[in-house]
């Protein structure tokens, strides 16, 4: 019987460590991008809140904001239409606190979305910037990738209404400036209902 090389038992446990090692260091990175996009999701979130709140107490203090009512021993504020200007690159994410009813909004998003993937094989959106922050319009895009170059492009499907879920005129996909800097995809957005579902449950 012949005795193991301990040179190449040694060069295969430096192997295995070498191995281990960069999958570990693979992990902690992944970890990390991830804890860094939830901060930044989250501060983004903190931020639209904290505007949110300084334009209520303006309006308290100017005397337009809108008119409380008393509904079994609570008070409530009566909610308006109040148009915004939405932070350049929000999602539905950044602002879903913002929306009158988070779970149906995003759910009607959801089917836009569905039936944009059906139609084109990939599915994402955007929410618009300007306008009703309680229902912002949102944009349903689909990316094309060219097999041979490799290059991807972004082609609109439709912009809808927030508020109505109709679809709008083409005109209003044109004005880019409409339109947040920053897409969730399919996933991301079906994962968002899960996570409002969850929490309302």
């Amino acid at each position: 019987m012949m005795a193991r090389d301990p040179q190449s038992a040694r060069e295969r446990a430096e192997i295995n460590f070498g191995k281990t090692q960069t999958q570990s260091l693979a992990r902690n990175r992944i970890v990390e991008e991830s804890e860094a996009i939830a901060r930044e999701r989250d501060a983004k979130t903190a931020r639209l809140k904290e505007m949110r709140l300084q334009k209520e107490a303006e309006e308290m203090r100017a005397g337009t904001a809108p008119p409380h009512f008393q509904t079994d021993g609570q008070e409530l504020m009566a909610r308006r239409a109040v148009l915004v200007k939405t932070p350049a690159d929000a999602t539905i994410a950044d602002v879903v606190e913002n929306l009158d009813h988070p779970i149906e909004y995003v759910r009607r998003v959801l089917e836009k979305l569905e039936r944009c993937r059906r139609a084109h094989g990939d599915a994402q959106m955007r929410i618009g910037v300007l306008g009703r922050a309680e229902c912002p319009n949102y944009l349903i895009e689909y990316i094309i990738e060219d097999l041979k170059s490799g290059h991807k492009s972004i082609h609109p499907d439709a912009a809808y209404s927030g508020s109505t879920h109709r679809e709008l005129a083409p005109r209003h996909i044109e004005e880019a400036r409409n339109w947040s800097s920053e897409e969730m995809n399919i996933t991301a957005v079906s994962a968002l209902i899960g996570r409002l579902r969850s929490q309302a449950g």
